[in-house]
This record gives C-alpha cells, sequence and structure tokens, in this order.
C-alpha cells in the first residue's frame, strides 16, 4: 500500500492529476480542471524552496531530485516534507511532465525522538513494525538493526560492521542504483547524510539476493541529544517493488494521455 502523495503537473507547474492521499493528508478538495500547484488551497503548497525545487528538477533529463523541507504547514503546523520529483516525459526537448511524491516524515521523526529516550521501549517498536532499521552511532559504528532490515540486505549488525573496515554502508549491503549496474553512491546514501544532519529520502536503491531484484524506498535522518549534538541517525528501508511497479504502469498511462 503506497502511503506517499503522488502529483503529476506539467511544465507550467499546474496540477493535472494527484492521488487519493494527497487530498486526503493535505486536506484538499479535488478541483476541476488544471491549476497551478500554489495556487491551490489558498497556496497551502506554497513552501519556501518548493518552487525553486520543482523549476530545478525540470532542467534534470533523467535523475530523481530530492528536498527535505521543515515549515509551517497551514492548518497541519509545523511539518517535516520530503519531496521527490522526476521528469516522466519531453515535448520540443523540454519537461513536459512532472512526477512528485510527497512523504511526510513529521510522525516518523516525532515518534523516533520520543521512542530513543527509552531503549527496550524503541527495539520492541522497531521490531514490529514491517520497516528495515539500522541505526549507527555519531562515529558512524552500527549499534542497531531490526530482523526486517537483516531479511532484506541478508546481513546482521556484525556482517555490516566488519564490512565497514573497507566499504561504505551501501557497499556493505551490495546496494545499486535501481535499474543500473552502478554502485550506489556513498553520497546519497540517506544513512550517511544523516550522520552530516540532513534528513533526506531516496527511491532508487536496489538489493539483488537470490536472483531476483528489491527496490528500496530510504529515509534517514539524525537523532540529536539534549546538547543539540548528533546522537544517531537512523535509516529506515521500505521494500517498494510492488508499488514501483504499480506506479510504473500508472505514470505511462498518464503520459500517453499527455499534450505532445
Amino acid at each position: 500500500m503506497m502511503n506517499d502523495s503522488f502529483l503529476v503537473l506539467d511544465h507550467d507547474l499546474n496540477l493535472l492529476f494527484a492521488n487519493d492521499r494527497f487530498y486526503y493528508h493535505f486536506g484538499i478538495r479535488p478541483e476541476k480542471g488544471a491549476r497551478n500547484l500554489f495556487e491551490i488551497a489558498g497556496g497551502k503548497l506554497d513552501l519556501p524552496g518548493l518552487r525553486e525545487f520543482l523549476e530545478q528538477t525540470k532542467a534534470q533529463t533523467s535523475d530523481c531530485t530530492n528536498l527535505d523541507l521543515e515549515s509551517e504547514v497551514p492548518g497541519m503546523g509545523r511539518s517535516m516534507l520530503s519531496f521527490t520529483a522526476r521528469c516522466i516525459a519531453f515535448t520540443g526537448g523540454r519537461c513536459s511532465l512532472l512526477l512528485v511524491s510527497i512523504h511526510d516524515m513529521t510522525e516518523w521523526l516525532r515518534s523516533l525522538r520520543d521512542l530513543a529516550e527509552s531503549e527496550k521501549r524503541f527495539a520492541h517498536f522497531v521490531e514490529g513494525i514491517p520497516l528495515g532499521v539500522f541505526i549507527v552511532d555519531a562515529r558512524g559504528d552500527p549499534c542497531f538493526e531490526n530482523r526486517v532490515f537483516a531479511m532484506l540486505t541478508g546481513k546482521g549488525k556484525e556482517d555490516i560492521k566488519a564490512a565497514l573496515q573497507e566499504s561504505s554502508l551501501t557497499g556493505a549491503i551490495g546496494a545499486y542504483r535501481a535499474s543500473t549496474d552502478e554502485p550506489y553512491p556513498p553520497e546519497r546514501d540517506p544513512l550517511t547524510r544523516a550522520l552530516g544532519g540532513m534528513g533526506t529520502c531516496v527511491t532508487d536503491m536496489e538489493l539483488r539476493r537470490d536472483g531476483r531484484s528489491i527496490f528500496l524506498e530510504v529515509t534517514g535522518a539524525p537523532i540529536y541529544d539534549d546538547q543539540g549534538e548528533i546522537a544517531y541517525a537512523v535509516a529506515i528501508y521500505k521494500d517498494i517493488t510492488i508499488s514501483r511497479s504499480q506506479g510504473a504502469a500508472h505514470v505511462k498511462k498518464v503520459a500517453k494521455g499527455a499534450p505532445g
């Protein structure tokens, strides 16, 4: 089940399509006809830096781009939103369709910070969720992984700790850029970036195990101590293999209807 909001925008950033999750999560009523994203619901999504991010993405040819925003959202309060965008159709050499996903990390980060106060309660919580969890301390040393992470990667904490002597985390788990033979760039790894104080989300990581591909959405975030220093970095690994296939089919259908 896809819990992210998905949008399709045209070159002028008019909203052509959005899934039900978008309207429900942001409390927006669907309207007939294309309207500029930043005019919908009285400018609810006119957030600092978002317009510039989408304009820059239109200049990209293939790569996904990511933006994490922490801002006041009308009717929602202080929110941490992760945006992923990619051009999916071109007309006359310019981007004519833009696919945008929005992942709300607000409650997730709040829960992590609260649960980190109780190690036992935290461990019980993360073992009960259907997502992979991997945590390192401020030095980058592994200190926790749950069984879903071990199942996804085929690696345990001690395996990774040994591999990190000669490799990055993405190298230790054998990650690739999705649908390529390129090893996943360590500088894009959300866990590595979290150690630098950045919360990010990527959807282009792939693992290959037992002759099959596992496509992952990976979200990373720093966890701070009472002095405001980074104490831990955490990454959440979500298997999006099925939803990726479903999403690709839907994007293909939308792209066929694009003006051309």
